[in-house]
C-alpha cells in the first residue's frame, strides 16, 4: 500500500516539461522566471538553501525533495 501523497502525486499524473541538472560548489545562486508550472528539485549530494521570495529559506540536503506548487 503507498502513502496518500504518493497515491495524490500518481492522481495529478505529472510529467517533465523541462529538466536540468544543477551542481556547484561554494556561494553561488540560480534564478529561475516564473513560469506557472508545478516545479520540483531533489539534492542528490550535499546541501543547499532554497530562498523563495516571501518565505523563510530552508536548508536541503542529500536526500530532500521539494515540490512547489508554482515555479516563482
Amino acid at each position: 500500500m503507498s502513502d496518500p501523497l504518493s497515491q495524490m502525486i500518481q492522481l495529478l499524473r505529472p510529467r517533465a516539461v523541462f529538466s536540468k541538472e544543477i551542481s556547484g560548489a561554494g556561494a553561488w545562486a540560480v534564478r529561475y522566471a516564473a513560469f506557472g508550472q508545478p516545479g520540483f528539485c531533489a539534492v542528490t549530494e550535499g546541501r543547499c538553501r532554497l530562498a523563495v521570495e516571501g518565505e523563510a529559506p530552508v536548508i536541503l540536503e542529500e536526500g530532500d525533495f521539494v515540490l512547489l506548487a508554482a515555479t516563482p
